[in-house]
């Protein structure tokens, strides 16, 4: 074996480092080109702006149902109370094709989503890829995205965060126009209000029907005060749904135009492909040194 591997296993560091010093133009080619591919990497890659806004639940989603003379009543009637599930119905909803139906009603939104190039910042403006979208005509060239493509495109925009300690709710938008990612994440809340309320209204108007009728063929006046218990809740969460704005959820930090973008971090970028370009150089220098030491059968 060669002398030069004739040692009790420990690593000499200098003989590293002279086996490296030997090859340093080999070594700064590699970084270079690491470092070189990363700048270009980095200029290539889009800008991306993310809003955020903090959202509770309304305070009329977490009233109890039952009244100060009426707890019972509803046990009786084995109606189960609302707890803190609102926020996980909202998640729900947020992410539901319903919700994506009435935002891609809003003018502007599917082109946004689908046919977005980049956004010019000197007129504050969307620019679109004009073989997607003829903004003049205002037509597709291609076949117009579904609901369910739009479902999808959502979902990667769209991030929701729950901190289950204080219950607050962190909704962001990530798209390539500060401008829309703002509006977009302003029309989530604003919808998700609507469609929550419009859910409500609709089913307490069912209920309401068929409590009034059953109340009008009961007899028992037990049952009589039990389903108008029943009925008084009904019309309460009703009048809180027509008259609340918020009623799903209430934004605590509202919906913003950032000045910075959030991706991506040239800087890092270039930094990280430089050290891994480095990393990488020493790694092929040695075993390129290792292989060629070996004994020769």
């Amino acid at each position: 074996m060669s002398k030069e591997y004739q040692h009790d296993g420990e690593i000499n560091p200098l003989k590293l480092f002279n086996v490296l010093y030997k090859r340093k133009i080999l070594f700064i080619l590699i970084v270079l080109s690491f470092s070189l591919g990363s700048v270009v990497y980095a200029l290539f890659q889009p800008n991306l702006w993310t809003v955020t806004s903090v959202l509770e639940v309304s305070s009329g989603q977490n009233t109890s149902l039952a009244s100060n003379n009426g707890s019972g009543m509803f046990a009786l009637a084995g109606i189960k109370l609302e707890d803190d599930s609102s926020s996980s119905r909202a998640k729900v909803l947020i992410f539901s094709r319903d919700l994506v139906k009435r935002l891609i009603s809003h003018d502007g939104v599917l082109k946004n989503l689908f046919a977005f190039q980049e956004y010019e910042e000197i007129n504050q403006s969307s620019k679109f890829d004009q073989s997607k979208f003829d903004e003049i005509e205002d037509k597709w060239k291609i076949e117009k995205p579904n609901l369910l493509s739009a479902v999808r495109k959502h979902a990667d925009m769209v991030d929701l965060t729950i901190d289950r300690s204080s219950g607050f709710m962190y909704l962001s938008v990530t798209h390539g126009s500060p401008k829309f990612a703002s509006r977009y994440l302003q029309l989530i809340i604003t919808e998700l209000n609507n469609h929550a309320r419009d859910l409500e209204i609709t089913a307490t108007d069912k209920s309401l029907d068929y409590l009034y009728n059953k109340l009008n063929d009961t007899y028992q006046e037990n049952v009589k005060q039990a389903i108008s218990a029943v009925i008084e809740s009904q019309l309460r969460k009703q009048m809180f749904a027509y008259i609340s704005d918020s009623y799903l959820l209430n934004p605590l930090d509202s919906a913003y135009e950032p000045d910075l973008r959030s991706f991506p971090d040239r800087k890092k970028i270039v930094i990280f492909g430089t050290i891994l370009g480095g990393l990488i150089a020493i790694i092929f220098i040695l075993t390129i040194h290792f292989f060629r030491s070996l004994p020769k059968d």
